[in-house]
């Protein structure tokens, strides 16, 4: 069985490209950072990076996701097509991400790390930067997540994921697929973040989605319901 979600020669040279171009610029910081004489406060910082970066990928990606899901339409130019698409195609079929290979999975949140990993390899790194490395550390950390965003993502809709991969759902560890599948129920209004999720009970404490919701309507932004695709009827949504 194939995905009905088709990609342009131009899309799929572009996921390759991503894919390539983000994995050389990491595995460049990463040496750049292992490789530096660091000492205890950059050790420290180094320690505090990763969760810093966990909450950085999970807040990015709930943010690209409520954006695309309700801003704009279809017929936006150049988001519309290129992304709006394929995130309202998503809420039609749900299960069509499962189909995806590696570089429809993986492609596009690659591309969207390049131009902070360029950055982040602009930076001075050694003892003394000890903020330097929180940053840096950080940033890679957010950046390898927010590649596996999207298969963590397919993974929430695969019925028989593998058996690592349903360990780390079970324990939160990454996006969970009873933690995901509340998204899904109409109208999409919540559960934006896809990483892991762990943001989506705070965001939704503090009506964050629906305060920026309002914010971009005063700013006359059309909205989801503005789109014709998306009729707002309960009848119309598809189950998944």
């Amino acid at each position: 069985m194939e995905s009905t979600y088709t990609r342009t020669t131009g899309q799929k040279a572009a996921e390759a490209f991503g894919v390539v171009a983000a994995m050389a610029l990491i595995s460049l910081t990463t040496w750049r950072v292992a490789s530096a004489p660091l000492d205890m406060a950059a050790i420290i910082a180094l320690g505090a990076a990763l969760g810093v970066g966990v909450l950085l990928a999970d807040l990015f990606s709930g943010f690209v996701h409520w954006l695309f899901d309700r801003c704009g339409t279809e017929e936006t130019p150049f988001f519309g097509p290129n992304f709006i698409r394929a995130f309202r195609f998503h809420h039609k079929d749900p299960l069509d991400i499962t189909l995806h290979g590696f570089l429809a999975t993986n492609g596009n949140t690659s591309l969207a790390t390049l131009l902070p990993l360029l950055l982040l390899n602009m930076m001075p790194i050694g003892a003394g930067h000890w903020s330097v490395i929180l940053v840096v550390a950080s940033l890679v950390t957010a950046s390898v997540l927010t590649i596996l965003t999207n298969q963590f993502h397919k993974w929430a809709h695969t019925k028989t994921p593998p058996a690592l991969v349903v360990w780390l759902q079970d324990r939160g560890i990454i996006l969970g697929r009873d933690h995901h599948a509340v998204h899904h129920v109409w109208p999409h209004e919540s559960h934006f973040c896809i990483t892991t999720g762990w943001l989506n009970p705070v965001m939704g404490r503090i009506q964050f989605w629906s305060r920026s919701e309002a914010l971009a309507k005063r700013c006359g932004i059309p909205m989801y319901f503005d789109d014709a695709s998306h009729a707002a009827d309960p009848s119309a949504a598809p189950a998944e």
